[in-house]
């Protein structure tokens, strides 16, 4: 192989790398997109569920409860508003490491280093707080709702 063969090999394989890279970056962007409407929508239902049942059950016309039934509702509001907390702070590991991803690869791109990766501990935080706001959400609906049937039953 003469040194142009090797040439257009070379400037192939890295339009071949650009493509795939390209390809990563549309599904990074694709997964940011449904983690955000997916966070947004936790959030948004967990308002809504705070809100409704608060006025209902606080109002002068709430229905009568009885001691374990105010014992799930105290338990639901607690589980929406850690949801709430947990959603949040897995929103900040997200953008924490999105930053310091960012601040490693313009020290890449200056050579000052090799390689550019979000920190570990980024990614465990956001996956766990995301997951333990996913579950506060449900625990939470799952209370709000036995305490609605309960109160309709009576």
């Amino acid at each position: 192989m003469d040194e142009m063969e090797v040439t257009k090999i070379q400037i192939e394989k890295k339009k071949v790398y650009l493509e795939e890279m390209r390809q990563f970056n549309d599904n990074q962007v694709d997964t940011r997109k449904r983690v955000d409407k997916y966070t947004r929508y936790i959030l948004t239902m967990d308002g809504i569920a705070l809100t409704i049942s608060i006025g209902l059950f606080t109002s002068q016309a709430a229905p009568e409860l009885s001691l374990t039934d105010i014992y799930y509702l105290k338990c639901a509001w607690a589980f929406l508003v850690g949801s709430i907390v947990s959603m949040l702070l897995s929103m900040f590991f997200m953008i924490l490491g999105a930053y310091i991803l960012g601040r490693e690869w313009i020290q890449m791109l200056n050579e000052e280093r090799n390689e550019a990766q979000t920190p570990l501990w980024s990614d465990i935080g956001a996956w766990l707080t995301g997951i333990a706001g996913t579950a506060l959400f449900v625990s939470g609906l799952i209370a709000l709702s036995i305490v609605a049937m309960s109160s309709v039953m009576n």
